[in-house]
């Protein structure tokens, strides 16, 4: 059989050029990037629509209005959102200088630090978080001094389109009544006594957030987000003598914009305007943007009037067609004709197969985005990829990497059973910090769907063909087996991989080489008409897909391996479709030995199989000593000793007839073979059918 040889970066080189794309996006803090910019501020008195006082309500008590701490029913922005990897067309407006993407629900805060921990209100643009209250005429009119209030007004404007499209919405909180208990004497104590902290009339600040449409033609709709300051002090101003009286507390509020937990007890990335301005200039300044908990000391709280701070995107394209395949995001392309990239049967192609097995053959090093909407989440053709991984727990009290240095993965499959990708996504608070992944699972998928023989994608796991021959479902491949063949060198030996049965459909094969082992290259057979292989393969990780017919003798791929100072070459975290399989050694100069260290026995074949014909299993011996294997029916009782004798490390195989230990042919049913050896064993079902 021909063999092709293929190892990392010497794949169709052309080809692979076209696959360079931006690395993973997947925070808030990656998505957008801050900056102060001169803004005038533009105040919109008497323009767009005013949310009255009523419209604020306690979500505890929707009939209950709230001027305090109240929160409207959805606004329209009136342009899609893509935000925090998700798009919106509505958000909700607070009293207390934010509004939401999602729906605060049973919930009111006037605590601006809950802008940088897990606890809702999430997916926020906050231009002033604080306690402020909205004071409108007939209902609050003066404070506990007797000092009258400027009333106050908080509105939505919409603008129309430039010359580029690009509509803009602006909220604006006018006159609000910022931070409004407070001891004037010493306002920023937050441990003031009680008895002096009172509602102050004259705390009083205007502010507005921007949101700014992408260009409506743009393959991605990331708005730039800007937040503006206006004047502060009250209309008509308090007569000069009361100095005290004319306080107004600036201090206290928090700014930016945050995401929300990517898993239950995590923490939402954010971007803190204040800790932006505070360091600006500083080599710490992304470090503490990203991660500080700094709160308002000044107005405005970019330090300087006539400034605003500004949240430019990324501009990092997304489509929301999970699964259909083009996992080198060639639909995202404006450059090829809409008819292609409209078209699945004609944007999906081979760069995807590769693109996806150079990711996981490497796993670092190829650019691969696992979020929404990106490289992952369209090559996850087979619906079972909902990770979640990061260099933090999920509760981010600690690092993530195991034992081995691995990073930990939490799975969770998607709860939707559908066969639509355009089902909308759970509405929980786990979608957005889940990241997508491909794996040489979903390029074996959509190499059958360019061979024809997938009919469409995407599938969801229970609905694909596992086989459609007409061998008995219990010799269908559900493992690898790796033979030992020749040494080529001093420490280098081939290995034949075939599966452990028969496969008319897809697989998909992942493994590394640990222990000192090292990769040389991996060869694949020529494709034909029934059988397509195409692998890659780095020092220490092997990725394979197989789609096709293929029987257990059929050579899928050789590996040329490098073994270790001992002679030992050793496979782990081998995962084949999309079950994980035990960990394989060899020696050089030996033969498979199994599981590294363990006695092992694989499964007979052919099975089932017929009494006075002949089944066979495979057996590892790790250590010289005694070895045991005997036939066992359901119940426990044995039928026959296949081996008992002193054996040298090594693999061998072992016959039975399906006959007991007087020669009479057993009944059908199931029995168990077990493996005894230097206190290990090993065990497995074979069914014997007349």
């Amino acid at each position: 059989m021909k063999l092709r040889r293929t190892i990392f970066g010497a794949v169709a080189g052309a080809a692979l050029v076209a696959l360079a794309s931006t690395g993973a996006v997947a925070q808030i803090d990656e998505e957008y990037t801050i900056s102060i910019q001169p803004r005038f501020y533009q105040p919109q008195t008497n323009q767009g629509i005013q949310i009255t006082r009523s419209q604020f309500h306690d979500n505890f008590a929707p009939g209950v209005v709230d001027p305090d701490n109240g929160t409207t029913n959805a606004i329209p922005i009136g342009f899609p959102v893509q935000f925090d990897n998700q798009e919106y067309t509505q958000f909700y407006v607070s009293v207390n200088g934010w509004v939401s993407f999602l729906n605060p629900g049973a919930f009111i805060t006037d605590d601006p630090y809950a802008l940088f921990n897990d606890a809702p209100p999430n997916e926020t643009l906050a231009p002033f978080f604080g306690d402020h209250y909205l004071r409108t005429p007939g209902f609050d009119d003066t404070d506990p001094q007797g000092r009258f209030y400027t009333p106050s007004t908080i509105r939505y404007v919409s603008l129309p389109p430039d010359t580029a499209g690009r509509s803009t919405l602006i909220v604006e909180w006018e006159d609000l009544n910022i931070n409004y208990r407070f001891d004037p004497t010493q306002p920023d104590n937050p441990y003031a006594p009680v008895a002096n902290v009172k509602p102050q009339a004259p705390s009083v600040g205007s502010f507005q957030l921007w949101i700014i449409q992408a260009s409506p033609t743009a393959s991605v709709q990331q708005p730039r987000i800007e937040f503006h300051y206006g004047p502060v002090g009250p209309h008509p101003p308090i007569p000069f003598p009361d100095t005290v009286g004319s306080v107004v507390k600036t201090s206290g509020a928090s700014v930016g914009i945050e995401g929300r937990p990517g898993v239950n007890g995590g923490q939402p990335s954010f971007l803190n305007g204040v800790a932006y301005a505070e360091y600006s200039g500083s080599p710490y300044r992304l470090d503490s943007t990203k991660r500080s908990r700094r709160l308002t000391r000044v107005w405005p709280p970019t330090d300087n009037p006539g400034l605003a701070f500004v949240f430019e995107p990324n501009g990092v394209g997304r489509i929301r067609d999970w699964g259909d395949g083009d996992a080198d995001l060639s639909q995202l392309d404006n450059t090829l004709p809409a008819y292609i990239r409209e078209d699945q049967r004609r944007f999906v192609s081979f760069l995807d197969v590769i693109r996806i097995l150079r990711h996981d053959a490497s796993r670092t090093t190829v650019p691969f985005d696992y979020s929404f909407g990106r490289h992952g989440y369209h090559g996850d053709v087979n619906h079972n990829g909902r990770f979640y991984f990061s260099t933090r727990n999920s509760t981010n009290t600690a690092d993530s990497l195991d034992s081995f240095g691995r990073v930990v993965r939490y799975q969770v499959k998607y709860p939707i059973k559908s066969s639509d990708y355009q089902t909308p996504f759970p509405n929980d608070n786990s979608f957005n910090g889940f990241l997508f992944d491909a794996d040489a699972f979903d390029a074996s998928l959509i190499m059958l769907y360019l061979a024809a023989k997938l009919p469409m994608l995407p599938w969801l796991p229970d609905t694909l063909p596992h086989f459609t021959g007409k061998f008995a479902p219990t010799n269908v491949a559900s493992d690898i087996q790796l033979a030992h063949s020749t040494v080529t060198g001093t420490h280098t030996i081939e290995i034949p991989v075939t599966f452990n049965g028969y496969l008319s459909g897809a697989m998909g094969v992942g493994m590394e080489a640990t222990n000192g082992t090292r990769i040389v290259r991996v060869e694949t057979p020529e494709k034909t008409d029934n059988a397509w292989v195409e692998a890659v393969a780095t020092d220490n990780r092997l990725a394979l897909a197989a789609a096709g017919n293929f029987g257990p003798n059929d050579v899928i791929a050789t590996l040329v391996v490098e073994a270790n100072n001992d002679g030992d070459v050793t496979f782990n975290n081998i995962q084949v479709g999309a079950d994980n399989k035990a960990m394989r050694k060899f020696n050089i100069f030996g033969a498979t030995t199994g599981e590294a260290n363990s006695v092992s026995l694989t499964q007979n074949f052919p099975n089932p199989f017929a009494p006075n014909s002949t089944t066979t299993l495979g057996y590892a011996v790790p250590a010289d000593g005694n070895v045991v294997i005997r036939v066992y029916d359901v119940l426990g009782h044995e039928v026959k000793t296949l081996v008992n004798a002193e054996m040298k490390t090594g693999t061998y195989s072992v016959e039975w007839n399906g006959v007991d230990s007087f020669g009479k042919p057993v009944e059908s049913g199931v029995y168990y073979c077990r493996i005894e050896s230097n206190g290990q064993s090993r065990t497995t079902a074979m069914q014997v059918r007349k």
